[in-house]
């Protein structure tokens, strides 16, 4: 049982990348500035999905559209996020930590989250956005433009 636990997030992460990696094209947006140790995935939808790590608990999340490479209006997003729950089994004790996983679809509701700002209004196609998480008290981002 050790063994599995110690090699469950090596077997995640290329779970995660062998899946991100798809068949023929790339089913992501290329990033055009990124910032944070939390690589963050988004895909080529009007109504993107973000993904990151598989396993990561993010606490926050927020999509905000940028004007001149800054963030102009918050679109939507949550914020002290105690949705999701994974407990880590070791020996005898376990551990519940509370968060959302991935992937998160824009503007989809996360039961039991209270929305903190944005009704997710539409993305417009060629306009620039930025996605903020917040994991582990750490902020990361990525910008990307609708194709």
């Amino acid at each position: 049982m050790k063994s599995i636990l110690r090699t469950l997030p090596a077997l995640l992460a290329l779970a995660f990348l062998l899946n991100s990696c798809g068949g023929g094209g790339s089913s992501f947006v290329d990033p055009l500035n990124s910032s944070g140790s939390l690589e963050i995935l988004v895909s080529k939808e009007s109504v993107p999905e973000f993904a990151w790590i598989e396993g990561t608990l993010i606490q926050s999340i927020t999509v905000h559209s940028l004007f001149n490479g800054t963030t102009n209006q918050m679109l939507w997003g949550y914020s002290n996020i105690a949705r999701d729950s994974l407990v880590v089994i070791s020996g005898a004790e376990s551990l519940v930590v509370y968060g959302a996983l991935s992937p998160v679809v824009y503007g989809v509701t996360l039961p039991g989250v209270k929305l903190t700002a944005g009704d997710a209004s539409l993305l417009q196609r060629g306009v620039r956005y930025r996605v903020t998480v917040v994991s582990s008290g750490e902020e990361s981002f990525t910008e990307w433009q609708v194709p």
